[in-house]
């Protein structure tokens, strides 16, 4: 009787560890290569982001230079150039180094377990005490580097700042505020809070500014007029006709908002200033009451009303008005109204007698 068998042989050790880096070595050469391509792919993004900006700023001004455009364009194409170059210094000796210690791990046995506790304890003690803001700024710089959470050049508002980002390094986040100041959050911070992106998908606004009448008032006419001057605005993109609502209604005043779509944040905040400009002055010509007045964006703006920051001129001191017999308006900063009062001015001291010795 015949006997068929299959005869398998077990390799040995040695076989078995050169599969082993073989394969370790494969995957680290696929993960750096990853790396690469995907920093590259993100680098080209942003650079063809950066070209397709034609503001830098988040309200339009010259500025003290000959050309500021030019001017944040290449200081925004040097920052992303910079970073990347940075990630790239950070994420290729951290693939070698993962690559590394996979390829040690066969020989662990042999070395003392005293060692390797020793190692591992000095290694958390440096990466979680010593070195933590660090590391985690950097890590946090290479998350929002890689996602679309923010870009140079787009306009933001993080914690009542209103401004574009300007710079995003490994360990923090450059905003240049409206006024030039520029303010610095770590990069752990802008994961962590919330803020407003104006430009992270499209940098169109709805922006809308609020304005009260007399209960009087006829209602249809100032809606005409405040939709006129959002339309003839300079700054007004039409993609569709501006709106007008009536938003609330009190034994006092009348609250309207007129909102009209704008290209960019920067066009939107002159759109509300020209319609505040040229309302004003229609609503004193058709002889309509008007009331305190406030101006926003949509989505929380970066503005906020006057009259909510501005404290009020006490009774006794009313401060200029066109007119003695006019109602005067709840607040300074008004449409129609004479704007902010001058301060009550200090009355010197009684003189007190003196009385000889």
């Amino acid at each position: 009787m015949i006997h068929f068998g299959i005869v398998f042989e077990i390799p040995d050790w040695s076989v078995w560890l050169v599969v082993y880096v073989v394969m370790v070595l494969a995957f680290g050469a696929w993960a750096l290569f990853r790396v690469l391509n995907v920093l590259q792919r993100v680098r080209s993004a942003r650079l063809r982001r950066l070209a397709s900006r034609r503001r830098f700023d988040a309200i339009p001004t010259s500025g003290p230079m000959d050309d500021p455009s030019g001017v944040a364009k290449k200081r925004a194409q040097e920052s992303i150039e910079r970073q990347f170059t940075v990630n790239r210094r950070v994420l290729v000796p951290m693939v070698v180094l993962g690559t590394v210690v996979m390829l040690g791990l066969p020989f662990l046995g042999s070395v003392p377990a005293a060692f390797v506790t020793l190692i591992a304890a000095s290694t958390t003690v440096f990466l979680g005490v010593a070195t933590r803001p660090i590391v985690e700024n950097a890590i946090a710089g290479l998350v929002i580097s890689s996602s679309r959470l923010i870009n140079i050049g787009d306009t933001v508002k993080v914690d009542d700042i209103y401004g574009t980002i300007e710079d995003i390094s490994t360990t923090h986040t450059t905003i240049k505020v409206w006024d030039w100041r520029r303010y610095v959050v770590p990069n752990t911070r802008m994961l962590q809070t919330s803020f407003l992106n104006y430009s992270i998908s499209d940098r169109y606004l709805w922006a809308s500014v609020d304005f009260f009448v007399a209960p009087g008032t006829d209602v249809q006419r100032a809606q005409a007029l405040a939709i006129e001057a959002a339309e003839q605005s300079r700054y007004f993109a039409a993609h569709e006709p501006p709106e007008c609502w009536v938003m609330e209604l009190r034994p006092e005043t009348v609250r309207l908002r007129v909102a009209a779509w704008a290209n960019t944040p920067s066009d939107a905040w002159m759109l509300t200033d020209e319609v505040r400009r040229v309302l004003t002055q229609r609503l004193r010509a058709e002889g309509i009451e008007t009331h305190a007045t406030t101006h926003r964006f949509a989505e929380g703006a970066p503005a906020s009303s006057w009259a909510a920051r501005v404290p009020t001129v006490p009774s006794d001191n009313p401060g200029p008005v066109d007119d003695p017999d006019r109602p005067r308006p709840e607040g300074p900063g008004s449409v129609g109204g004479p704007g902010p009062a001058a301060p009550v001015p200090d009355r010197p001291p009684a003189p007190r007698s003196v009385s000889a010795l």
